[in-house]
């Protein structure tokens, strides 16, 4: 990351609250699209990814990327978040659950016009945005970003540790177990934080070479109760828990073909 671009994430955060990534290995670099209108943390509808949403029932999540099918949009979320009506942070009604597929815990949020092939970057707060370009499933060892609108963006030395292609997996946050997958396991090698409880559904994936663009690998589904180092701060309207450096991912092709639903 350059000083200038570092510099222009920083001054986004009005409220001073630092990025949960570890600067000097941020690869997060490019040129990063302004949305005037909207933040992350205060979007409108048709939403983009990365967005903090509220569902009454399920409490805070993070929206993913917007998916379309037939003559329909909407956009991705967990689907343990519960399905329903949801708003944005600021109580804008986005629309309701349309379709949910337990085994890939994703669901899709009908929306009443297209969406945007963008998603959120920068902190909790930020109003910068990059360009969804790619969905597909992640390589082993690869180097991954979580966009979560509690924690903002996390990269740091953030890397897949392992691809589970089905089974039972253990949610330690919802104290059960669900037949899901296929999954992928990401751990930050220096301790720092890279999802809280509220950036489930949040798109994970990689920028590409120019950082203009994010090509998505999965959707973050929850964390592993391994505490980090450094916790870092996010969203201060979220009440901050369950924060750790391992977290698990489902595969977001996987989950969009279950759907039957397709990325623009």
């Amino acid at each position: 990351m350059t000083a200038s671009q570092e510099a222009a994430i920083r001054s986004s955060n009005t409220s001073g609250v630092p990025m949960t990534v570890n600067p000097a290995e941020d690869a997060a670099a490019g040129a990063w699209a302004m949305a005037p209108a909207a933040t992350r943390n205060n979007d409108s509808n048709p939403v983009y990814g990365g967005a903090l949403i509220r569902n009454p029932a399920g409490g805070s999540c993070s929206s993913g990327i917007p998916v379309k099918w037939g003559n329909s949009h909407g956009i991705t979320t967990a689907a343990h978040c519960t399905e329903g009506t949801f708003r944005t942070a600021r109580g804008s009604k986005i629309g309701s659950t349309a379709k949910s597929k337990w085994t890939a815990d994703t669901q899709v949020i009908h929306a009443s016009s297209p969406g945007h092939s963008r998603m959120w970057v920068g902190f909790w707060n930020s109003d910068m945005s990059v360009h969804v370009y790619h969905v597909a499933r992640p390589a082993r060892g690869s180097r991954q970003c979580v966009s979560g609108g509690v924690s903002g963006i996390t990269c740091g030395r953030s890397y897949v540790e392992k691809l589970l292609y089905g089974g039972y997996i253990r949610y330690p946050f919802l104290q059960s177990t669900w037949n899901l997958g296929p999954v992928f396991l990401v751990i930050n090698k220096d301790k720092y934080t890279i999802g809280r409880v509220g950036d489930s559904g949040s798109p994970v994936g990689t920028f590409t070479s120019s950082g203009s663009s994010f090509n998505v690998n999965g959707f973050f589904l929850g964390t592993y109760p391994k505490r980090c180092a450094a916790p870092g701060k996010g969203n201060p309207g979220v009440r901050i828990s369950g924060f750790a450096c391992e977290g698990i991912s489902i595969m977001a092709s996987d989950a969009l073909k279950r759907l039957g639903v397709s990325s623009y």
